[in-house]
């Protein structure tokens, strides 16, 4: 359907100006500054070079070259932040181009081609900037469900309705502390789909509706390591029930029947859960146990028997399927959502189960350790079960690790992250001692103007002094003036009284 297949970029978005110019060029700047720069590693090489540097790390502890192993340690964090910093600028870009494309489209219909022609450019340069982060086909990886999760979209469209079913995917838990979901329904009503949850220690929880749950005691041995999950499911003419079985790396660790069929539509989750997913799949029939176990470690092509749905979950693949494009006939790295779409920060990571094999590999088979009829083991040379009599069946060997071509010190994206890492390094050296030199240049600044500014007090200091000192000067000059006209006055004021008492008058006579 259209809707299982809207992107995640239809959530709620800033919508970009492209009617300005000034829109324009903060469009073109933001496709700038998220396209891959020249000193920048690819995400191919990111992803890549992550998975190598985690298997060295593995391979230098066990050797105890702790301090290689420190050094690479150190090389997975940094890849992990750019990885993570990587696919938020691919979303941008893709957002970014979205919007582009659809403006150009309105442009084109209201044959404003002027509009449509300067639009255009910024598509050429979003196109271009995807282009950048291409991945290789071939590259194996996960998907990170930590932040986020994938919504499928409704059972009935994974033939997990009205009939036998089998779901199975890998996965790999960081954290096995607490419960966390795997497969979740939308319903928990009587025929709904059932849930499938982690439990704490690793063991695996299938809650059917009712809440009548089938648990494994089966846990995780080691932390972080990945796990192949099954959950078939089949009808039982003989009792007219549903029998339901869970598998845990190819071994069944819980069984029971229902009566209810599984014919409530409701819509799949998987995650959130702290940890990986790879090669989603459902069949439209029940898989036995060896079935199960024969097809864990080979990944499909998109046409065998019975394949409803299968999710590489490959960085370069997304979520698309490969039974809709089975012989790859679509453009290399595409990013179609053939199933659902994404919720959250959902991330691809390049690591995967090393013991997966391609669909045209062939895996040698091996006779079986014990009878498939009564569980007695086989001795060494025997063809025929000594209790029940059954013949010894070939058993699919399990295949090795995929080993690298080269040591990992000499794995070339490896090789490419540490030429990254170092240059990286050399330029925070360098920005360091640009910033040192920057701040001693402003300590330097800052006390020629301290000095400076204590000058200036001084100077100001002193010119109030001599200003103080010389209006004391002119103020004792002024009483100095004032007493000495008070002293002449004094002196005048006793010769004035005699000349009056000696004074007569002119006209006295008269």
């Amino acid at each position: 359907t259209e809707s299982s297949r809207r992107p995640s970029s239809d959530k709620l978005q800033v919508k970009e100006d492209f009617e300005t110019p000034t829109g324009i060029e903060l469009v073109r700047a933001n496709l700038l500054s998220c396209m891959l720069k020249d000193a920048e590693l690819s995400l191919s090489d990111i992803l890549q070079a992550k998975v190598a540097a985690i298997r060295a790390m593995v391979e230098a502890t066990a050797s105890y070259r702790f301090e290689n192993a420190k050094q690479l340690k150190q090389l997975r964090d940094s890849l992990s932040k750019e990885q993570t910093a990587m696919w938020a600028r691919l979303t941008r870009l893709k957002q970014l181009h979205e919007q582009i494309v659809a403006r150009v489209a309105e442009a084109v219909e209201a044959e404003d081609f002027g509009k449509a022609e300067e639009v255009y450019q910024l598509q050429r340069l979003a196109e271009d900037s995807i282009q950048g982060f291409c991945l290789d086909e071939k590259q194996g990886g996960s998907v990170d469900l930590s932040k986020g999760s994938i919504l499928l979209g409704p059972a009935s469209d994974f033939g997990l309705l009205e009939g036998d079913f089998t779901i199975e995917f890998w996965v790999r838990c960081q954290d096995v502390t607490k419960r966390q979901p795997l497969v979740t329904s939308s319903m928990s009503c009587p025929g709904s789909f059932p849930s499938l949850y982690l439990k704490p220690g690793g063991g695996l929880e299938l809650v059917m509706a009712g809440e009548r749950k089938y648990s494994s005691k089966f846990l995780v041995q080691k932390m972080r390591r990945w796990m192949h999950v099954a959950i078939t499911w089949s009808f039982n003419s003989s009792e007219n029930d549903f029998k339901v079985a869970v598998f845990q790396d190819g071994v069944q660790v819980a069984c029971g029947t229902e009566v209810w069929a599984i014919n409530a539509d409701s819509d799949l989750r998987l995650g959130p859960f702290m940890g990986n997913l790879c090669e989603f799949r459902t069949w439209a029939h029940a898989k036995s146990a060896s079935e199960v176990e024969l097809s864990m470690y080979r990944r499909c092509g998109g046409e065998e028997p019975g394949l409803e749905c299968c999710l590489s979950l490959r960085p370069a693949r997304g979520l698309a399927d490969s039974t809709v494009d089975p012989q790859k006939v679509l453009e290399s790295g595409h990013a179609f959502l053939d199933r659902g779409q994404c919720e959250g920060d959902v991330t691809w990571d390049g690591d995967c189960p090393r013991q997966l094999v391609d669909a045209h590999v062939q895996i040698p088979v091996e006779p079986a350790a014990t009878c498939p009829v009564c569980s007695l083991p086989f001795s060494n040379e025997s063809q025929y079960c000594r209790e029940c009599g059954q013949k010894r069946p070939l058993k699919q060997a399990k295949p090795e690790f995929q080993k690298l071509d080269a040591d990992p010190w000499t794995d070339e994206s490896l090789q490419r992250a540490w030429t990254w890492l170092d240059s990286r390094h050399e330029t925070e050296a360098s920005l360091r001692r640009s910033l040192a030199e920057h701040r001693e240049a402003e300590l330097e600044q800052r006390q020629v103007q301290e000095q400076q500014r204590k000058a200036y007090l001084e100077l100001q200091e002193r010119r109030i002094q001599q200003e103080q000192e010389e209006a004391k000067a002119r103020e004792e000059e002024a009483n100095k003036h004032l007493m000495e006209v008070d002293l002449v006055q004094r002196q005048a004021g006793p010769s004035l009284l005699r000349r009056l008492a000696s004074w007569t008058c002119p006209f006295s006579g008269l």
